[in-house]
């Protein structure tokens, strides 16, 4: 957005917003991320506050507080995401996973998924009283697949109006009916799982299946419906100053991370990463912090 404000973007995009153009770059194009798919689950077999779950309430009982004060164990011990795996489904191209799971210890209360931005949109809009009712202390979990690899891409432009206000971020989620697809197989194998050995002896309901659609319950068209309606960013998002070599064209940053025809100018932060990665984006994100610091002391020649 800074660079856009300042001239640096795409010429056509900066002369409608009535700023001279500095350089002509494809700054805003090429965003991409992660999308996170909510997939609830009741277990009523589990007897409520058993430890099992994440609750507001058993978290800030005065058990839990001494268990951890004086033990470092128990439920403030333990981060809400308890285990992940990360997966090819048969539609991945190549190698590297394309879906991420997460499984959170929580209770399936959409309440509790506020973090996601999702209460008005799953509570109410789309599930109504079968899941508003759930008690925020019931037992059960999350099991989110996350997209790793999507097809859609985004944008990030000035408000032509007002360019000093906010940007106006389009991030194009699921335009790419393949990124779909894909969130439909991790459906399935999530199913999968819950039809195991390790989760027999436990009585599990999905809310989701309660859900008022215009689809037959648990067919393909349900979940490519809920996919569409509940899906949401896990807020990595990336690409917008996308790095390459001189050869390439989308390009905004040079191996160095210097912006192409700008003088002691560099971009460093997730903005620069050409196609996103194949898991979370933190640990990248300081890789490219750490060579920047190195890149930067080179110039200088610095040896500490």
């Amino acid at each position: 957005h800074i660079l856009l404000q300042t001239g640096i973007g795409p010429a056509d995009h900066l002369q409608d917003a009535g700023i001279q153009v500095i350089q002509d770059l494809p700054v805003g194009q090429n965003l991409e991320d992660h999308l996170l798919l909510p997939m609830a689950f009741l277990t009523p077999d589990i007897p409520k506050n058993s430890g099992l779950t994440i609750t507001k309430e058993y978290g800030k009982s005065f058990a839990s507080t001494l268990q951890y004060m004086f033990f470092t164990e128990g439920m403030l011990a333990i981060s809400p995401i308890e285990a992940q795996i990360v997966f090819r489904t048969d539609r991945a191209k190549d190698k590297r996973p394309d879906i991420q799971l997460l499984y959170v210890g929580g209770p399936p209360n959409f309440r509790a998924a506020g973090d996601f931005n999702l209460i008005p949109l799953l509570a109410k809009t789309f599930f109504g009283p079968q899941v508003e009712h759930i008690d925020s202390s019931a037992s059960g979990f999350l099991l989110t697949p996350t997209l790793l690899r999507p097809k859609s891409k985004g944008d990030i432009k000035l408000q032509l109006q007002w360019p000093w206000l906010p940007p106006h971020i389009s991030p194009n989620y699921l335009q790419d009916p393949e990124d779909v697809e894909v969130l439909l197989k991790s459906v399935r194998f999530v199913q999968k799982l819950l039809n195991t050995s390790v989760y027999s002896n436990i009585s599990i309901h999905c809310p989701i299946l309660d859900a008022r659609s215009p689809y037959p319950t648990d067919s393909d068209d349900f979940w490519r419906w809920y996919i569409r309606q509940t899906a949401v960013t896990e807020y990595h998002p990336v690409g917008t100053c996308r790095m390459g070599q001189h050869t390439d064209k989308e390009a905004v940053v040079d191996p160095h991370l210097r912006v192409r025809g700008i003088k002691n100018l560099r971009v460093v932060d997730a903005s620069v990463i050409p196609e996103i990665t194949s898991g979370n984006t933190n640990a990248p994100v300081i890789m490219v912090a750490e060579r920047a610091s190195d890149l930067i002391k080179n110039d200088h020649q610095m040896n500490y």
